[in-house]
């Protein structure tokens, strides 16, 4: 139609399309956008991927700590969240996760008031024998993440933790529910189970402490990812 396209797109990674008049120039968009068309007689644009299920921030330990925070992650975006940990291991054999919800955004604390109430149901499994085992939280100021069963400190073998939370940032009660895998003491059992609790609170928490079980060890590998649920 006469258009130069050659003056018409002038930068890496411009796009050509036709609006109402002619050809036009869509310059390159922001990184991890997606091209979106309006419909019929409308013009292209870029815009960000929006999903009901989607990656939120990632922690993977390098060397010893003694917690791990995310804080100013449950916000009105998503109402449910999950975390998916593995390969989890302790500096010495005998310890546990706990967990505390925290408040304040990005300066955020924990909240340690006795509001977690709920149990737990498991199986402990060895050489040629298993059995059933249970447990109760009531008004506790943490969340037993493993159901306070210990983890092992030898490296390599995995633990497995799934924590699904229930509206952490809305004006009611939360739950926290967490599946679990433990290797006890180097491969003698291994410990399986669900540990469920609610907090007994209206407060609308924006952050997540977990914390080893004795403060003086450490965590020394495992990769946290967090997902949300719109």
């Amino acid at each position: 139609d006469g258009t130069d396209v050659g003056t018409t797109i002038t930068t890496q990674g411009d796009l050509l399309y036709r609006d109402g008049s002619g050809l036009q120039r869509l310059a390159a968009g922001t990184a991890g956008h997606v091209l979106q068309t309006g419909g019929a007689g409308a013009n292209p644009s870029w815009t960000a991927v929006s999903s009901d299920f989607v990656k939120i921030a990632t922690h993977t330990i390098s060397s010893g700590v003694n917690e791990v925070i995310f804080d100013n992650v449950f916000t009105s975006t998503y109402r449910n969240y999950k975390f998916i940990i593995d390969n989890l291991n302790f500096s010495v054999t005998n310890n546990n996760m706990r967990v505390n919800l925290r408040t304040g955004g990005a300066s955020g604390s924990d909240d340690t008031s006795f509001n977690f109430y709920g149990g737990r149901l498991g199986v402990v499994v060895s050489s040629g024998s298993d059995s059933g085992s249970d447990s109760h939280l009531w008004g506790t100021s943490d969340f037993y993440l493993d159901g306070g069963n210990d983890i092992t400190s030898t490296s390599g073998q995995t633990t497995s933790h799934e924590l699904l939370i229930t509206a952490p940032n809305v004006a009611v009660n939360t739950a926290l529910t967490s599946i679990y895998s433990v290797n006890y003491s180097n491969y003698s059992q291994i410990r399986i189970g669900v540990n469920s609790a609610h907090a007994y609170s209206s407060t609308q928490f924006t952050g997540i402490k977990f914390k080893i079980q004795t403060s003086s060890n450490t965590m020394t590998a495992g990769t946290f990812n967090l997902y949300g649920y719109k």
